[in-house]
């Protein structure tokens, strides 16, 4: 009878030497969470459906936290005007980017921009702040995603931070130029 784990090894094999009836218990319970959580875990990792058909872990549905995206960017003389403002087709192509991150991300598939359903900016991002850029998938439908990112501008020499764009922007999944479901 082995009633030894990783968790409390035995150091001598007969059972009931050094085991009291609390470390026996103990033990037991360890044993079977592990067992119990390993066949979960199978179940749902990978669950026939069908004779012909499985589940794998990137078809199950996926909280948003996993598509998470942080950019960080400096503004510089190529993405400004003659006022050392931002274009704001610069901070749009940094917008895309960070979003096609958590699209794929989320997804775990080849993703491509549907539509920018809205960009608005808040305040001017000037030359030499640095631009980061917060991505996430907001909600999940059969085959497309909606992705809202978060643009702040940090001045280098203070540190101080202004909130300065917000986009929402659609994706969809596409395997063979097809749209394929996603998470």
């Amino acid at each position: 009878l082995e009633l030894g784990c990783a968790v409390f090894p035995r150091h001598n094999m007969n059972p009931t030497v050094g085991l009291s009836k609390i470390s026996i218990f103990v033990n037991s319970f360890f044993l079977w969470a592990f067992n119990v959580f390993n066949a979960l875990r199978t179940r749902l990792l990978v669950s026939p459906v069908s004779a012909s058909q499985t589940v794998v872990y990137s078809e199950l549905p996926r909280h948003s936290s996993v598509s998470r995206t942080l950019m960080t960017e400096m503004l510089r003389s190529e993405h400004t005007d003659s006022r050392g403002l931002a274009y704001g087709g610069s901070i749009l192509a940094w917008v895309d980017v960070c979003a096609g991150v958590s699209a794929k991300r989320h997804s775990g598939k080849p993703c491509v921009t549907a539509s920018v359903d809205g960009v608005h900016f808040f305040s001017p991002v000037k030359l030499g702040d640095i631009v980061v850029l917060r991505g996430a998938v907001n909600r999940a439908w059969r085959t497309s995603l909606e992705v809202e990112v978060r643009v702040e501008a940090e001045d280098m020499l203070t540190g101080k931070k202004r909130y300065c764009c917000q986009a929402y922007l659609t994706f969809v999944a596409v395997e063979n130029g097809n749209p394929v479901p996603v998470p």
